[in-house]
């Protein structure tokens, strides 16, 4: 999808230091897509895009297991991109040498992966032992030094975590983190098991969050309407139910739509591409919603596990 608005996406690595137990990839070892790893196809992706867009992420197992990962991002700045991002988690930056090449090259934003408010079930997501010290400490090394790169932190929703997402979000919103973004579990066909093991149903969600005290669901809806809040994968419909604010849902494409959904009607197309390939789905109520136009559907495989009767 070639628009100014969209973020390339470019894996530079086919392995990874961690081993969650929710991850969304498939083991590239022996896949063709190793080529994509090769400096050359890097590079000219990288050159490529700039004519169709100013953003790219470099992402996929471990990117910062790439020892050329600041060269790609200073070429990416010499080329004027105007937003670098990074998705990590951020193991390796106890490194100094790493840490300081990666943040000298020319990083505009870091989506730091912490799985939890503290080390307990952040390191049974990862699979990895003091992997949340690791990834806290070098979150708080970056916060201090580099006040020039905005700060994210990623949150994945899974039947482990669910019950700490309130003491997440106010934990690092005080912390003065950019945003927060909370995502789901996905479901993938090579990681099935896990998907019905730490997949919830979304009377959960709403259970959880209707638990909240009023002080408590306040500050996570004004953190929604400042925009530092973002909570993707979970339906808008759900999302109501919960009490919480819808006016800056979902991913940063579709919440870009978020006043001019109508145009989505027009044009359905571009939400079918999205979608589809994403594995996603309506329901029969979804045909009478009047949010169906932005929001971001079911899982298919969330209805056919979870809730056949939505």
């Amino acid at each position: 999808m070639r628009n100014k608005d969209i973020v390339l996406n470019i894996p530079i690595y086919h392995l990874c230091n961690q081993n969650c137990i929710f991850c969304s990839e498939w083991d590239k070892s022996d896949h063709k897509y190793l080529k994509w790893n090769e400096d050359k196809y890097i590079y000219k992706l990288i050159k490529d895009w700039i004519k169709d867009s100013k953003s790219l992420i470099f992402t996929t197992w471990e990117p910062t297991l790439n020892k050329n990962l600041h060269l790609y991002i200073k070429f990416a700045k010499d080329l004027w991109y105007e937003r670098i991002w990074l998705v990590t988690n951020w193991s390796l930056m106890n490194n100094d040498e790493i840490r300081n090449n990666i943040l000298n090259s020319g990083l505009t934003q870091i989506i730091f992966s912490i799985h939890w408010s503290n080390s307990i079930i952040h390191d049974y997501n990862t699979q990895i032992k003091w992997s949340f010290n690791k990834a806290f400490l070098g979150l708080m090394m970056t916060l201090k030094e580099w006040k020039n790169i905005d700060i994210y932190v990623s949150f994945v929703l899974n039947k482990t975590n669910l019950n700490d997402l309130y003491v997440y979000i106010k934990k690092f919103y005080l912390l003065w983190v950019k945003k927060i973004l909370i995502n789901t579990i996905r479901p993938e066909w090579y990681w099935q098991d896990n998907y019905l093991k730490y997949g919830f149903h979304y009377d959960k969600f709403i259970e959880y969050i209707k638990k909240l005290t009023k002080q408590q669901l306040e500050l996570v809806n004004n953190l929604v309407k400042l925009d530092i809040l973002n909570i993707m994968d979970i339906p808008v419909c759900i999302i109501k139910q919960s009490w919480l604010d819808i006016s800056s849902y979902g991913t940063i494409e579709l919440r870009k739509t978020f006043d001019n959904w109508k145009q989505l009607i027009i044009d359905n197309t571009v939400k079918n591409e999205i979608d589809l390939e994403n594995g996603k789905t309506y329901v029969n109520k979804c045909f009478k919603c009047k949010y169906n136009y932005y929001c971001e559907w079911f899982y298919v495989d969330y209805i056919n596990n979870f809730s056949k009767d939505e």
